[in-house]
């Protein structure tokens, strides 16, 4: 394909791999889906349908084996000698008796007719009083208001000028228990005696919603069934969690016209229905089967659609180890110059003439990459080199720290025994900062400590310049405990001092400023010298070099980095030189408990 069509394939190999998988997998999977797809609901259609139809049927001869036993129990009562003889004999007994022991011969004889029996409720009215098998809850009352409510029924529903008997469908009140809501009764209403004075009338109510689930219960398969009228309306069902829409109800209509066997499964995919007519009440049966339960023949449909797509598979690995072979070839030509330039300590370069698409991509990203590692390596180098030659001369420049203190110590406590006060301040504020230059284990140290130091400092270059000048100092207390780079004023205060007052023989004076700028933290060193008058000095002499400004820039950049700034400002009168730094404030527990 590639040869036949080469600007239709793809160039790159995210878009190769994605039109192969869609020409050898998805395609043909996609084709085979359906078809199966199509069989496994013909198969559960046909199935499901064989097991409807049967219950259907079973269910539509049980529902006419009720009718028939309503019917016939009705037409017995009216024949029944000792029910006949007791309503004439019961004249005498109060009604709540009379009511008792009539009920009671008609639950006698209901039980009789046993078990269609069981959804059918009688009632039975004669001069004017009723009498029924409704389990009646209540008061005597009560009771008798019920009974009243049903005579009525009775004479509205059998006027003697009216047919004699007849069925009927109606939404009825159903007296058992507490329960007194209306449901769907099956009644058949007859009236005896000829249209005498004396007639007796009977109702047999059959309960439809209590046989409908009965039934369902009853049956092998569980699902849903509704019983439905002729225009389609849901009079009953078992399972009030579930709805039949009209135009299901309207197709169930067609399915019962076409015989047992029809079926329907509707657009989701979700139910199989089935219907059988009752043309005795005017009614539908409806079966709804969710098709969730089956797993018969669906198991073994998707086994074969397994092992069609394992077979689909198979080919397709097949193709795609020999496509990525080709693909992956420059891939490994890469890996072998990556080896070579291993060897070569990064002295190679890989050509970029014969790779296009992603291959491309990489070659330059390694090329690129090796640039970047040689450059790398040659700052580290120069860094190394650096930090070596920093070692040796702080190894020179040492000797050694604690026997000068102690020697410092020593002067201190003889001047103090001979009454030398200066001298042994003097060498207090030397040991102090020979201490601080002594420990090498912290880089950084609180304002306030720091400050203290330069006290120390300043202390000593008055006298040896005879308090030519005096040091004042602009500090907030707030950022006492700001952190800084320690040793880092005095080489400012040296710089001023010695190349700038050094030229003046009285009124110099040196601000120390500490300032919070939002997030940083600045220094500022300035003094009145003459700097625009300073005489060029020789240079000393001296074989140990001093900590100057270069040295302070170079441990600002260590540190802080590009954070970090040292800059020098000249000004009519003397110099401003102002540190930069980024402000970190920390109030130690330890301090304040000393506080």
């Amino acid at each position: 394909m590639k040869r036949r069509f080469p600007k239709l394939w793809p160039t790159k190999l995210r878009n190769r791999i994605f039109l192969t998988f869609l020409l050898v997998v998805f395609v043909p999977f996609s084709l085979l889906q359906i078809r199966n797809y199509n069989q496994i609901e013909s198969v559960i259609g046909e199935k499901i349908s064989q097991q409807n139809s049967t219950q259907l049927s079973l269910m539509k001869t049980k529902l006419e084996e009720v009718r028939w036993t309503a019917q016939y129990s009705v037409l017995q009562m009216e024949r029944e000698a000792d029910l006949l003889k007791l309503l004439a004999n019961s004249r005498s007994l109060n009604q709540v008796e009379r009511a008792q022991t009539i009920e009671e011969k008609l639950a006698a004889l209901k039980s009789s007719y046993l078990p269609n029996s069981v959804y059918i409720q009688y009632t039975l009215e004669s001069d004017g009083l009723s009498f029924t098998t409704f389990p009646l809850q209540g008061s005597d009352r009560e009771k008798a208001d019920v009974r009243a409510q049903l005579a009525s029924k009775l004479r509205e529903e059998l006027p003697l000028d009216g047919p004699l008997m007849r069925w009927e469908q109606e939404a009825a009140l159903n007296w058992i228990g507490e329960e007194h809501r209306e449901k769907l009764m099956l009644s058949y209403y007859s009236l005896s005696n000829d249209k005498s004075e004396e007639g007796l009338r009977l109702r047999a109510a059959i309960d439809a919603e209590q046989w409908l689930r009965d039934s369902a219960n009853s049956m092998q398969i569980k699902q849903n069934y509704y019983l439905v009228d002729e225009f389609g309306a849901v009079k009953a069902q078992t399972n009030a969690g579930y709805v039949l829409r009209g135009e299901l109800a309207a197709k169930l209509k067609q399915l019962a016209g076409q015989g047992a066997d029809s079926y329907y499964i509707d657009s989701s995919g979700t139910y199989v229905y089935n219907a059988v007519y009752i043309p005795s009440v005017n009614m539908y049966v409806a079966a709804q089967f969710p098709l969730d339960f089956f797993i018969g023949d669906l198991q073994s449909l998707k086994r074969q659609i397994f092992y069609t797509f394992l077979i689909v598979a198979l080919i397709f690995a097949a193709i795609s180890f020999l496509t990525l072979s080709n693909m992956t070839r420059p891939l490994r030509l890469l890996e072998i110059r990556m080896k070579e330039a291993a060897d070569k300590r990064l002295n190679i370069k890989l050509s970029e003439g014969r790779h296009k698409g992603e291959v491309l991509s990489f070659v330059r990203a390694f090329n690129g990459m090796i640039d970047d590692i040689s450059r790398l390596i040659g700052q580290l180098k120069a860094e190394e080199r650096q930090k070596e030659a920093a070692q040796f001369q702080m190894l020179l420049t040492q000797m050694n720290p604690h026997f000068l203190l102690n020697t410092m110590n020593t002067i201190k406590w003889s001047a103090s025994n001979f009454g030398d006060e200066k001298t042994a301040e003097m060498c207090k504020a030397l040991a102090k900062l020979l201490e601080s230059s002594l420990n090498t284990d912290t880089d950084l140290v609180f304002l306030k400590d720091e400050l203290e130091l330069l006290r120390a400092y300043c202390y000593i270059q008055s006298f040896r310049y005879d308090h030519r000048f005096e040091v004042r100092y602009e500090v907030d207390e707030e950022l006492d405990y700001a952190l800084m780079l320690k040793l880092s004023l005095q080489p400012l205060v040296e710089n001023a001092i010695q190349h700038g007052l050094v030229y003046r023989k009285q009124g110099g004076v040196i601000i120390v400023r500490a300032i919070r700028d939002e997030r940083l933290l600045v220094l500022e060193v300035e003094d009145n010298g003459a700097a625009a008058n300073r005489p060029k000095r020789p240079s000393s002499a001296r074989t140990r070099k001093g900590i100057g400004l270069s040295n302070l820039r170079e441990r600002l950049s260590l540190l802080y980095r590009e954070d970090g700034r040292l800059e020098l400002k000249q000004q009519e009168e003397g110099m401003l030189v102002r540190m930069t730094i980024p402000l970190l404030v920390s109030n130690p527990y330890q301090s304040e408990m000393e506080e």
